[in-house]
C-alpha cells in the first residue's frame, strides 16, 4: 500500500494488530508517497481515527484499482490534510489516464494509448458513458488493440485546464469495485489484492469473482481457458492459504464470463456476512 526509498508495506490483509504495526512502519520510514488501492486506504484512515493515532501527512498520495468514491477521497483527504490523486490503469496497459491538481477529471496518457467509449459497438458523444474501449500504442510485443477493459467511462468536453496540460480527459464512470473478505480470525482481507493476484498469476484465470457468504468458506467464480488446470486450482488455494488460513474452504464454479452488474460495475468480490456475522 505504501512506498518509498526505504519501506513499504502490503494492503492484503487487516487486523488490528496488522494496523498498529502499519502506524510503527509508518512513523519509521517516513514516507514521501502513499500508493495505495482506494478502499484499503480508507479503512487504514477509519482505524486510525478511531484509535487516536496520527500518522504524518505525506507529500502526495495515488489511488487506484478501485472507484474512488467521493466519501473515500473526503475521508483521505480530511486525515492527512493532502490532495489525493486518482489514478486509472489496468495490469495490461499501466496507467491509462491519473488526475492533474485541477481535480478535475483524469488526463489520457494519449501519447502512449488511443482510448474509445461505446455503446453497443458504436462511438458515444463526449462526456456519454461508454465501455471503455483501449489501444496501446507502443506495446510491439504483445499488441492491445481495441481492448475492452471491463469498465465504463466517458470522454470530457475538451476544455482548457487550469493545469496548463493540454491533453484529453476523461472521466470514471462504473469501475471494478470490490468488498472486503473476512478471514476466521476476523482479518479483512482485500478482495482487489486477490482478484488481482488470480488474473496475473495464475495459469488460465481469465476473470474472477469472489462470493462469501458465511465463514469458513469462499465461492470463486472463475472465468477460464484451456490453461486451467489442477495447478491452476492448486495456486489458487496456496494463495487462499496464505491470506485466511489453512481452515479457509473453496468452492469453485467455472463460467464463461463474469457478468457485470447493473449498474455497469465489474464487483470483483462480494462478502454477504452480516454486521452481526462479523
Amino acid at each position: 500500500m505504501i512506498a518509498n526509498r526505504t519501506g513499504g508495506s502490503t494492503g492484503s490483509s487487516f487486523s488490528d494488530a496488522s494496523l498498529k504495526q502499519f502506524a510503527v512502519d509508518y512513523h519509521k520510514f517516513q514516507p514521501e508517497g502513499i500508493l495505495a488501492y482506494a478502499n484499503s486506504l480508507a479503512l487504514v484512515v477509519d482505524f486510525m481515527k478511531a484509535n487516536g493515532i496520527e500518522l504524518p501527512p505525506p507529500k502526495s498520495i495515488i489511488t487506484s484499482a478501485e472507484v474512488l468514491t467521493v466519501e473515500n477521497r473526503e475521508k483521505i483527504e480530511g486525515y492527512f490534510g493532502v490532495k489525493v490523486f486518482d489514478r486509472y490503469g489496468s495490469r495490461e496497459t499501466s496507467v491509462i489516464a491519473s488526475e492533474c491538481t485541477a481535480h478535475e477529471g483524469m488526463h489520457i496518457g494519449a501519447e502512449y494509448l488511443h482510448l474509445e467509449f461505446t455503446k453497443d459497438g458504436k462511438a458515444v458523444p463526449d462526456g456519454e458513458a461508454g465501455d471503455i474501449l483501449v489501444t496501446v500504442l507502443g506495446n510491439h510485443a504483445f499488441p492491445f488493440i481495441r481492448y475492452e477493459i471491463g469498465d465504463v467511462g466517458a470522454m470530457a468536453k475538451y476544455t482548457d485546464c487550469s493545469c496548463g496540460v493540454t491533453l484529453p480527459k476523461m472521466q470514471m464512470v462504473a469501475g471494478r469495485t470490490t468488498d472486503f473478505l473476512l478471514a476466521e480470525d476476523g482479518r479483512k482481507v482485500s478482495g482487489a489484492a486477490l482478484t488481482i493476484y488470480l488474473a496475473a498469476k495464475v495459469p488460465g484465470v481469465r476473470q474472477a469473482h469472489i462470493i462469501q457468504r458465511e465463514r469458513g468458506r469462499l465461492i470463486f467464480n472463475l472465468a477460464t481457458d484451456s490453461q486451467f488446470d489442477a495447478n491452476s486450482k492448486a495456486m489458487i488455494e496456496e494463495r487462499v492459504r496464505h491470506f485466511f488460513g489453512a481452515s479457509m474452504r473453496v468452492d469453485y464454479n467455472l463460467v464463461k464470463e463474469i457478468p457485470k452488474e447493473a449498474s455497469g460495475k465489474y464487483r470483483f468480490s462480494i462478502c454477504e456476512i452480516t454486521a452481526e456475522g462479523k
